[in-house]
């Protein structure tokens, strides 16, 4: 016997995202703003206030640990590593010949 996927995704109110992961709303906020949490906006015609939902798919993802297909790796500061090896240049070398 073969268990049918629910044709309606369960989806999830800020409030309860943030029960879930045990985070304030503000965190929510962000990480929606920043991209790491997709959301639908269930209102988007209405100006001021967003209804914003999220799905249990975009939480089992985040649960789980698996990353989605749309994250990218955050990028190596490669000023700060380029300065260190200056310093680094400047300290080994006879700069008073």
């Amino acid at each position: 016997m073969t268990t049918a996927k629910p044709l309606i995704e369960p989806v999830y109110t800020i409030p309860e995202v943030c029960e879930i992961l045990k985070l304030s709303r503000w965190t929510i906020g962000r990480w929606i703003d920043a991209g790491k949490i997709k959301a639908v906006n269930i209102n988007p015609n209405k100006k001021g206030r967003r209804e914003l939902r999220i799905k249990q798919s975009v939480l089992d993802k985040l649960l789980g640990g698996a990353a989605a297909p749309d994250d990218e790796v955050p990028k190596r500061n490669h000023r700060r590593v380029a300065d260190k090896a200056k310093r680094k240049r400047l300290l080994t070398t006879n700069n008073y010949l």
